[in-house]
């Protein structure tokens, strides 16, 4: 048996080492290109959704307001609220004159002249009555005499002591002094008339005075007392505000909407409101105006014409709503009604 030997001698055969593959580098320009493209079809999507799916509008979140003003000068006197406070209808705001508001110097002076004409008036009826009284009694002591006289020579006569014709006389005075006592006691009626009269006009001027100075202004609705533009011992003309007060359970949106929105525009839509901080509310068409109207500066595109647009109330579909609703009271917002 052939003995088997191991070949020492170093290998004839050779291994090669396969080369290394390039790994290939990222296409950044094509990675853009992908982005990109993905970017502008989601806005496309986006806007298509947005343009047919949605009416789109903008409004302004509104409460009932009260501007307090008044339709003559006046004064404000004494001012009873201060600016947050809450009021009850009926509750006093403040008072004021309207009557030469403008000097207290004057309001005093004229009630001084007026009171002054009326006494100076009623004196003068006071001593014309005293006067007619006076010769009223002396008229009544003649007539007192007259009347003795004639008794007496009545009884003369009767005697034959008398003639008749001192009697006649007598008696003719007699009526004379009867007629003027009825005369002064006519004239004395009519003057104390008059002087009623002028007793009864002071006291209307005084209580109209006395009225006017402690007149006072009472708050017409429930609400909160916004801002306040007048001061005590302030003067207030006719364009001016005195103060405003709001009534915070009453909120409504004023909202403003295209013409060819029409057909969607509906009383008791369901509106999505949309507030600035992208917070949303839920709403619901309570009436839709049947004039069209010029949307506010804010809602208008510069150096465009003047559109005019629907205008349409939003009340909140849930009273939960309300207090955000308040919170943005006065700024814009934006409004969505579905066309689905």
């Amino acid at each position: 048996m052939k003995n088997f030997t191991y070949n020492k001698k170093v290998s004839r055969i050779r291994t090669l080492k396969e080369p290394k593959r390039k790994t290939k580098k990222m296409n950044f320009d094509r990675v853009l290109y992908f982005i990109v493209i993905g970017i502008g079809l989601f806005f496309l999507v986006r806007h298509l959704y947005k343009k047919l799916a949605w009416t789109k509008g903008n409004g302004m979140v509104l409460m009932q307001k009260v501007d307090v003003n008044f339709t003559e000068d006046i004064r404000v006197k004494d001012i009873y609220v201060q600016a947050g406070d809450t009021v009850k209808q009926h509750k006093k705001l403040f008072s004021y004159t309207n009557n030469q508001f403008d000097n207290d110097a004057n309001m005093q002076l004229n009630l001084i002249t007026g009171v002054q004409s009326n006494e100076n008036e009623y004196l003068k009826y006071q001593q014309q009555i005293a006067l007619k009284q006076n010769l009223l009694r002396n008229i009544r002591t003649q007539l007192a005499a007259v009347t003795k006289q004639e008794t007496t020579q009545t009884k003369l006569v009767l005697l034959d002591a008398l003639t008749k014709t001192s009697l006649q006389t007598l008696r003719n005075t007699k009526v004379q002094l009867t007629q003027q006592m009825q005369l002064i006691q006519g004239e004395l009626a009519l003057l104390r008339q008059f002087k009623k009269q002028v007793y009864q006009t002071n006291n209307q001027q005084l209580n109209s005075q006395n009225q006017i100075l402690k007149s006072s202004y009472a708050s017409p609705i429930d609400g909160i007392v916004g801002q306040m533009f007048k001061a005590s011992e302030e003067s207030c003309y006719k364009t001016e505000t005195v103060m405003t007060i709001h009534n915070p359970k009453d909120i409504f949106i004023n909202a403003y909407f295209k013409l060819e929105d029409l057909t969607y525009v509906k009383k008791g839509c369901s509106v999505k409101v949309v507030f600035p901080d992208k917070s949303t509310s839920d709403g619901i068409i309570e009436t839709v105006y049947i004039s069209t109207y010029e949307a506010p500066s804010e809602f208008q595109k510069k150096y465009e014409p003047t559109e005019r647009n629907l205008l349409v109330k939003i009340i909140p579909q849930h009273n939960e709503d309300i207090a955000l609703w308040r919170s943005f009271y006065k700024l814009e917002v934006e409004l969505r009604i579905g066309r689905y």
